[in-house]
């Protein structure tokens, strides 16, 4: 008997959770408490899962995008290590975006536990990790995933 696996989408806003959640996939909010989205991830087997993706919200550290410019990780760089990203995954998420029409970049994230405010400290970020945006929950989701 197989147990049947699905998308993991994690997320850190309850109305992200609401508009990833269409589709049959499974939905992780951690409400911009890190460790509250550790601890409910390590509840959730890992192999119940066909893949894991972190989506929302982002802020941009390349001073080039724009509000609503929509971005696919290659990478996500956190204090705990690099972590690149599954590249069939990626490329299946790609091609559903820009064959509806969705214009697209891409370039490592950085993964942070505590909201990066000030203009300078996202200038330093990005100087440090070449990150073209920061959010608080990719980290977690790639250290999630790559335990499989």
């Amino acid at each position: 008997m197989s147990v049947a696996r699905r998308l993991l989408i994690v997320v850190g806003l309850q109305r992200e959770a609401r508009l990833a959640g269409k589709g049959g996939v499974a939905t992780v909010c951690s409400g911009g408490d890190v460790g509250l989205l550790e601890r409910r991830l390590a509840g959730i087997d890992l192999g119940s899962v066909s893949g894991v993706v972190s989506f929302g919200l982002a802020g941009g550290l390349d001073a080039t995008l724009a509000p609503g410019d929509l971005l696919l990780a290659t990478a996500v760089a956190a204090s705990s290590g690099t972590f690149g990203t599954d590249a069939a995954l990626t490329d299946a998420l790609a091609e559903a975006l820009k064959s509806a029409g969705l214009r697209l970049s891409d370039g490592v994230f950085a993964g942070v536990d505590a909201a990066v405010l000030t203009p300078g400290d996202k200038a330093t970020l990005r100087a440090r990790t070449g990150a073209v945006a920061v959010d608080m929950e990719s980290h977690v989701a790639a250290r999630y995933a790559a335990a499989g």
